[in-house]
Parts: C-alpha cells; sequence; structure tokens
C-alpha cells in the first residue's frame, strides 16, 4: 500500500498547482489503516484536496472528514459513504457535489457565496455562519441550521417540518418565509430588516402573498445595490478629482481654472464605461440612475419608488386624535332616527352601513397600529431576554469577583497563571455576554460628529429600537421597482 502512496505522491509532485495539499494528504494516509473510518487533518492545509486517492488507495470505510483552520480553496470527490464533514475556517468559495449520505456540515467562517443542499436525503445539521451567502437551498431534513453573520435576503423554510433550530443573526436584510411551527429555539438578533412570514394556510391566496414578498425582496435588494453603485461611483470620481487636481495645481494652474476642470471632469458611466458619467438622483421617495449622455444614452435605468414612511409613535398620535367616539354617535343617531322615522329606513339603512364600514376599517387600522407599537415598545420577549441576560451576566461577574479574590490569595508561583485564567475568563465569558446585553438594549448605534474640523466631538448615540422598525409605511402606493436596467 505504500508503494501506491508514494507512486501517487510522485505524480503529484508532477502538478505545482496541488502538490503541497495532495502530499500532506498522502503523507497523512501514509501513517493510518487503511480501515479507519475517521479522517482528522490537526495540521492547517492549502489549497485544492481530491480525495479520490482515498479510494485507490484502499481507504473504503471514511465515514468522517475534519479540518482543522487553513487555507483549503476547495474540496472534491468526498467518498460517498461520508456522513460528517467539518471543514470551518478556510477559504472555501464553492461547495458542491457533497454525498447523500452527510448528516453533519459545519463549514462556517469560510468564503461561500451559494450553498445548495437541497439533494442531500440524510443532511441533519448545517452550520455555515460567518460566509459571504447571499442565497441558500435547503433540504427538509434539516434539524438545526447556524446560518448568521451572512449577506442572506431570503430564507424559505417551505416544507422544514423537521427544523428546530435556526440561528440567522446579523443578516441585515432577511425576510424568513413559511416559517416553521416546529422551531423551538429561533434566534435573530442584530438583524435590523428582519421579516417572518409564517406558512400560508391552503386557502389563503397564496400567489398574490408569495408575489407580495417576492417583491419586497426584490425591493430591498435593488436599494441596497443603487446605494452600493451610489457609492463606488461617488468613491472613484471623488478619487480621480483629487488626482486631477494635485496634478494641476502642480503644473501651476490658477485655482479658478482648476476648480473649472473639476466641474466639467467626466467618468465612466457604470454602465457602458463611457467617459459620460452616471447622474445619480433622488426625489420624493424616488431614487434614479440614468447615463450622463442626454443625447445618446446607453441602457442603464435604474427606478425605484421607496414608500412614503413615518414613525409608528407619531401614527398612534394622529389616529388618537381622530374623534372615533364621534362616529360611533353618529351610526347610534342614524339608528335612532330610522327608529323614530325622522329618515327613511331606506336612506337610514343606507347611511348606517357607509358608517359601520368607515368604523370598522378604522378601529382594524388603528388596532393593527397598535399592535405594532405595543410590540416595539413593550415587547415581552426582548423583555425577559434582557433579564436574562442581565443574570447571567451578574452570575459571570460573581464568579469573576470571586476568582480576583483568590488570585489576591495565592503565592508567588501560581499567580500568573491564576491571572491569564481570570483575563481568558473575562474575554471569552464575561466580555461576551456584555456585548450580547448591549446589543439587546441598544440595538442602534451611531457616532455623531461635532466641533470644527480640527477639534473633533464624538458622541455615541443608542437607541433601543432600530430606526427602520419604527417607520411605518402610509400612503396609497407601494413601494416598487420601475425599472431595474444595470
Amino acid at each position: 500500500m505504500n508503494n501506491i502512496i508514494e507512486e501517487k505522491r510522485q505524480y503529484i509532485l508532477r502538478d505545482s498547482a496541488t502538490a503541497t495539499s495532495q502530499r500532506v494528504l498522502l503523507d497523512v494516509l501514509e501513517n493510518l489503516l487503511p480501515t479507519i473510518d475517521q479522517l482528522v487533518f490537526k495540521e492547517p492545509l492549502h489549497g485544492d484536496i481530491d480525495f479520490a486517492v482515498l479510494q485507490e488507495c484502499g481507504f473504503n470505510n471514511i465515514v468522517s472528514v475534519v479540518f482543522e483552520s487553513g487555507d483549503v480553496t476547495s474540496i472534491r470527490n468526498l467518498p460517498s459513504q461520508v456522513t460528517r464533514l467539518h471543514i470551518a475556517n478556510n477559504l472555501l468559495t464553492h461547495l458542491e457535489d457533497l454525498p447523500e449520505s452527510l448528516v453533519d456540515l459545519n463549514a462556517a467562517g469560510n468564503g461561500l457565496q451559494k450553498l445548495d443542499v437541497s439533494k442531500l436525503p440524510n443532511l441533519k445539521s448545517v452550520n455555515v455562519a460567518n460566509n459571504e451567502l447571499v442565497n441558500i437551498v435547503l433540504s427538509p431534513t434539516i434539524e438545526t441550521l447556524f446560518c448568521e453573520n451572512n449577506r442572506l435576503v431570503e430564507l424559505d423554510l417551505n416544507g422544514m417540518d423537521a427544523l428546530k433550530t435556526l440561528n440567522c443573526n446579523g443578516n441585515p436584510l432577511l425576510s424568513i418565509t413559511n416559517f416553521q411551527d416546529t422551531i423551538q429555539d429561533f434566534t435573530m438578533e442584530n438583524n435590523p430588516a428582519v421579516e417572518i412570514r409564517r406558512t400560508m394556510d391552503e386557502n389563503s391566496n397564496s400567489n398574490n402573498e408569495k408575489t407580495a414578498l417576492k417583491s419586497n425582496v426584490e425591493l430591498k435588494q435593488a436599494i441596497r445595490h443603487f446605494f452600493e453603485l451610489k457609492s463606488q461611483y461617488e468613491a472613484n470620481k471623488k478619487d480621480k478629482q483629487r488626482v486631477l487636481y494635485d496634478r494641476e495645481k502642480a503644473r501651476g494652474t490658477p485655482a479658478r481654472k482648476r476648480r473649472e476642470l473639476l466641474e466639467n471632469m467626466k467618468i465612466a458611466c457604470v454602465y457602458c464605461a463611457r467617459k459620460v458619467n452616471t447622474l445619480f438622483t433622488s426625489k420624493n421617495r424616488i431614487y434614479k440612475a440614468v447615463c450622463g449622455d442626454d443625447k445618446n444614452p446607453c441602457a442603464l435605468h435604474i427606478e425605484i419608488y421607496a414608500g412614503e414612511y413615518t414613525d409608528v409613535k407619531s401614527m398612534v398620535k394622529v389616529l388618537k386624535d381622530v374623534p372615533i367616539e364621534n362616529e360611533r354617535e353618529i351610526i347610534i343617531k342614524t339608528k335612532m332616527d330610522a327608529l323614530l322615522n325622522y329618515q327613511t329606513e331606506k336612506f337610514a339603512v343606507k347611511q348606517f352601513k357607509e358608517n359601520l364600514k368607515d368604523y370598522t376599517e378604522f378601529s382594524e387600522y388603528f388596532k393593527t397600529i397598535m399592535l405594532d407599537y405595543e410590540e416595539l415598545y413593550f415587547n415581552q420577549e426582548t423583555d425577559a431576554k434582557i433579564k436574562r441576560k442581565m443574570a447571567r451576566t451578574f452570575e459571570l461577574q460573581e464568579k469573576m469577583r470571586k476568582m480576583l479574590e483568590d488570585f489576591k490569595k495565592t503565592n508567588t508561583e501560581v499567580s500568573s497563571k491564576s491571572l491569564t485564567d481570570i483575563m481568558l475568563f473575562y474575554m471569552q465569558e464575561l466580555l461576551p455576554e456584555y456585548k450580547m446585553l448591549q446589543e439587546l438594549k441598544y440595538p442602534f448605534k451611531e457616532i455623531e460628529t461635532t466641533g470644527s474640523f480640527h477639534n473633533p466631538t464624538y458622541v455615541m448615540l443608542q437607541n433601543p429600537i432600530e430606526f427602520n422598525r419604527m417607520n411605518y409605511l402610509y400612503g396609497e402606493r407601494e413601494p416598487e421597482v420601475i425599472a431595474y436596467n444595470v
């Protein structure tokens, strides 16, 4: 068997692109028995890994493959019987052709942008946290899913009635569709724009609901892409203006002439790359981007209506000021007029129905807004989480205080180790709990700069509610992507 491995090693050495990683793989196999069922790489690996060599070298029982943190860029030809794959904290950009036998997948901390595990009928546990995922297709057999700190926009849980644990923290634009009642452990902190839609009733107008949700997801993507495009374009233009300004200044060009050159400078359009600029505009909540050539523009056309919003607090105040009691009195008066024959019965019935309809619609609308208001400002679930975190933090503080007291009593020989333990406890146990508590209490934070340019003052602003969650859509026109050719 060693002869086979040596032949493979010599063959691999001719291919410099994969020589290092494959040589390490063969070195590991050389010291193992072919009957083993677990393959653990205790040292970091680099580059592409091809597992076809396992079968060629007689390793036919491998069911578990575990990698330490390293620089693995791709893996292929995993044995068809593998049930466990752990390859966290490497450099994977794609993960495909996984064996159908797979039960446990941990690919956290890589650079994955998309993942499709829908064809894996035995998959139970998936951890793809801390990647760059924008799209993930899941298997209905999954019971545990960790997908926090990605760039997911939509997470469809349709048919996933086995799912019990879901952690989707840190996906700022996430919409969850077909949320399953089977989920027992659900975490979605630090998701400022999260939306959750539960499994649709069979009798509901599901097509309309799905269409509306899809449009909402596309709207978020379009707005985000618009501002990313605008930001990149303006940064590029600013850099080119700085180069031009410095060059002309070095040539001795007068200041007025330099300003004229900057104002008239053209850079490449983001679509056609001609030096005609791109025009980004924002007016009346409509975001537009078109080619800067007004005579012969290219096909670039972005137009998004973002909708009209007000904060829910103001909406509640406005609706409370509406004289709803007057509407109720009008309904009662109309009914009494009919009974006392002050009006014809036909007219009274018609007016009564109209008044009742207006009153009912207003009451339902007001009730909906009040529910949103109470969920934002008096959310019992959030309050309970904060109390649990505060209790846990206090418990850890007491433990650290006890450790400090014991440290003061220790002799010189063991004090150094005790101090190291205390610092590790603070960094790994107490500090993360502090940060999580802070996030729960104040999910919105920003730095406000005041004072002069040379002597600025920075102030931390904290709010218990994200501003976008306080916004309430009003007006007859719904937000929409009018055009998006880019």
